[in-house]
């Protein structure tokens, strides 16, 4: 991963923890632009969003700007809840607003 960084890189919170700490990993992170948290639900009031939260602020000060962060969740109704309390924004799509 070191010689060829990935465009995609698919982590789980606590192994995003684990690059942003080793040195030589946090060079590929530099250029991130758009993180994407699938299943928003599963992190967002939890042990694992506490993993999270800490390190998307530290991507954001490796980078030098705030990523655009999107949050995927099928299965949480009605979204507006979910709006004030997740890590990232969650824009409810046409199929969600059903």
């Amino acid at each position: 991963m070191l010689a060829c960084p990935p465009h995609i890189l698919v982590t789980t919170p606590e192994s995003l923890h684990i690059l942003l700490t080793a040195e030589k990993s946090r060079e590929i992170l530099r250029d991130v632009k758009t993180v994407i948290v699938d299943e928003i639900h599963a992190v967002a009031d939890d042990k694992r969003g506490a993993h999270l939260a800490p390190s998307l602020e530290r991507l954001e000060f490796l980078t030098g700007s705030r990523s655009v962060r999107i949050g995927l969740s099928a299965t949480q109704k009605p979204i507006e809840l979910w709006r004030a309390s997740c890590l990232v924004p969650i824009v409810p799509t046409r199929r969600s607003r059903r």
